[in-house]
């Protein structure tokens, strides 16, 4: 299928830490969207890499519903979640899921959720996602999630360089960055 969304890759714009601070703090990476048609889902890619010596943990990306302009941590659906396998690469590349076909409603905000498969202990290796490079201005935010807890929390305004591939008739709508 093809991409639906693509929000472009500015990695001298902004590097946000998509897996844990390296001293138990762990943050999640979500990018908000909404279509004003209804979309058909496939896939996501985020662009990503890893800081550190060796090889990071595995990634879980999912598809959430909206709580409040924020994610909500309930699965959109049951199909929208997968897993990047833990990798070392130091320089921006396109990590990618595939999803089992899903269609959403339309004119409904989801978050694009990026988040450590496994929250817990100290791991050295980090993963960062690249700041979008589109024109269209979202807002970024961050959960220092200890243990599972936290809260989400504006950093800064910028967007993330994601991608979701579909299908759709109609146009984006709509999205902001939480980090």
């Amino acid at each position: 299928m093809a991409t639906i969304l693509d929000l472009g890759t500015d990695t001298t714009n902004l590097d946000i830490f998509a897996y844990n601070t390296g001293d138990g703090q762990f943050l999640r990476t979500a990018q908000s969207f909404s279509f004003s048609d209804i979309p058909t889902i496939t896939g996501a890619e985020g662009n990503i890499k890893c800081t550190g010596a060796g090889t990071g943990p595995e990634i879980t990306v999912r598809i959430e519903t909206d709580n409040a302009n924020k994610p909500s941590g309930t699965l959109a659906h049951a199909n929208l979640t997968a897993t990047i396998a833990g990798f070392a690469d130091q320089t921006f590349a396109w990590k990618t899921v595939t999803f089992t076909t899903t269609t959403l409603s339309s004119g409904i905000k989801y978050w694009l959720v990026f988040k450590a498969t496994t929250e817990s202990g100290t791991p050295t290796p980090a993963y960062w996602i690249a700041g979008a490079s589109s024109a269209l201005a979202g807002h970024a935010y961050s959960e220092y999630n200890v243990g599972g807890s936290g809260a989400w929390s504006t950093v800064a305004a910028q967007d993330a360089a994601i991608r979701i591939s579909g299908s759709l008739l109609g146009a984006v709508k709509d999205y902001a960055f939480f980090l």
